[in-house]
Order: structure tokens, then C-alpha cells, then sequence
């Protein structure tokens, strides 16, 4: 007895569903497109996309939206498109019953700008992914440049592990953009000609020689001691090079 329960209880439900789905899609074949709205989320970063741009890259999909049936509009294949552009993390295109189309933008958040040895430019974002970098006001994050000979407009999101310079530049990028002091702190990266790397400061005429990738925790551990530490004693003007290559000390040079 309760398995036939349970039969017609589904039944109940699937029947339930088809209809529902049903009603949707009649409704939305009797219902036109009244309003047209694009939102977009900057995600605590700069505005590297506009409303403009999602438009018209709508437009190229469908030129006129507002005063069509809904059934009419491809939804699917502009949150498609959308989700290609370098510059969206997340589209999501959604329609109502009331004849409202939506399109909610989620941008990525950009952690740093890579410039290299031929002035090609791109940036990472915090998970990873490649963006141009090029066009419009840049934004103001931490920059990376110096002898850095990886083809960086070449360079798709899977192929970021594959050229060690720009991996060891992102995970240092990385752990800067995640430490409040670091990030308030360091405005550039340079990678000099026997690969190590140097960071630029924000306040002070120092330079911070940091060396290879190795033991990077341990290394943005002492600099952080520095910094709590020496700015009460004009740490930040005293010294012209700090040296983390060494092992529990930072090396001060005048």
C-alpha cells in the first residue's frame, strides 16, 4: 500500500512540474519584453566593462530586445556569450512572467598588471584568469614588469602553470593582494636577468630584494616584521635595499 502511495505521489509531482513548465513557456510566448535591464557587480575592483560593452556584444546575438515575445529572445545563448568575454567572471540572463529581462554581470577582480619585455600587457585576476590589458584607463593594481619574456598576450587561463615566471608572479601577487600591509604597501614586482625578484614599495626609497620563489611564506613573514617594526624607527627612510634572502633576517643596507 505505501509503495502505490509513494507511485501516485510522484506522479502527482511530476505532473505537477510538466504543467508548470508547460504554463511557463505559454506564457512566455504571449508575453513581450517591456523592459530591458543590465546590472553589473564590479566585484571591489575597478570598471573594466561597461554597459556599452555588454550591449554590444548583445547586439551582435539580437539588435532589438524590448517589444519582443520572450519566447523569442535567445536567452541562453547570450549568458553563453557573455560568459566568454575575458572580463566576466559570471553572466546570468533571466526572464519573468511580468516581461522583464534581466542581465546580471559579476566582473572579474583583477590583482595585478604584467608588462613584458616587449610591453605587452595583461592582467590576472585573483583565481587565476587572464584578462587583456591595453585598452581604456588602467587599473590601479600591482604591477609587474622587468625581464619577463613569456608572450603574454598568447597566454589563455590553462596555460598560466606552464610558464613558470608568470606562475611564481601570480602566487606572489597573490599572497600580496590577500595581506592588508603588503598590499597597501608593495606597488611592484621586477623580475631581474637572473630571474629573482625585486619589490617596489609604495612609501620609502628602498628595494626590497627578494630573491627566487622559494620559501616565499617565510620571506613576506620577516618583511611584514620589518615593516610593524621599523616604521616607528624610520625603518622606511633609514635603509636603501632590504635583503630577505637570508634565512631568520632581513639584511639593511644605507
Amino acid at each position: 500500500m505505501k509503495k502505490i502511495f509513494n507511485i501516485i505521489f510522484w506522479v502527482i509531482i511530476i505532473s505537477a512540474i510538466i504543467y508548470a513548465l508547460y504554463f511557463v513557456s505559454k506564457r512566455q510566448s504571449e508575453i513581450k519584453c517591456d523592459e530591458f535591464t543590465i546590472v553589473v557587480d564590479y566585484n571591489y575592483s575597478e570598471p573594466l566593462i561597461t554597459k556599452k560593452d555588454i550591449k554590444d556584444q548583445i547586439n551582435k546575438i539580437i539588435d532589438t530586445i524590448e517589444g519582443k515575445y520572450i519566447s523569442d529572445i535567445p536567452v541562453l545563448e547570450m549568458e553563453a556569450i557573455l560568459n566568454k568575454n575575458p572580463f566576466i567572471q559570471k553572466a546570468d540572463v533571466f526572464s519573468t512572467l511580468t516581461g522583464k529581462l534581466r542581465v546580471n554581470i559579476l566582473q572579474k577582480h583583477p590583482i595585478i598588471r604584467i608588462s613584458n619585455t616587449k610591453n605587452d600587457n595583461i592582467y590576472i585576476d585573483k583565481n587565476g584568469s587572464i584578462m587583456p590589458a591595453g585598452n581604456g584607463s588602467p587599473a590601479r593594481v600591482l604591477i609587474a614588469n622587468g625581464y619577463i619574456y613569456a608572450p603574454v598576450t598568447k597566454v589563455k587561463d590553462t596555460d598560466l602553470y606552464k610558464h613558470k615566471t608568470l606562475k611564481d608572479i601570480f602566487r606572489m601577487a597573490k599572497f600580496i593582494h590577500q595581506d592588508k600591509l603588503l598590499k597597501a604597501q608593495i606597488e611592484q614586482i621586477f623580475v631581474t636577468q637572473t630571474g629573482e625578484f625585486e619589490l617596489i614599495p609604495k612609501l620609502g626609497d628602498h628595494i626590497i630584494k627578494f630573491g627566487k620563489i622559494n620559501e616565499m611564506e617565510r620571506k613576506f613573514k620577516k618583511l611584514i616584521a620589518f615593516y610593524k617594526n621599523g616604521i616607528y624607527n624610520d625603518g622606511l627612510t633609514k635603509y636603501k635595499t632590504l635583503d630577505l634572502k637570508y634565512n631568520n633576517q632581513v639584511i639593511c643596507s644605507r
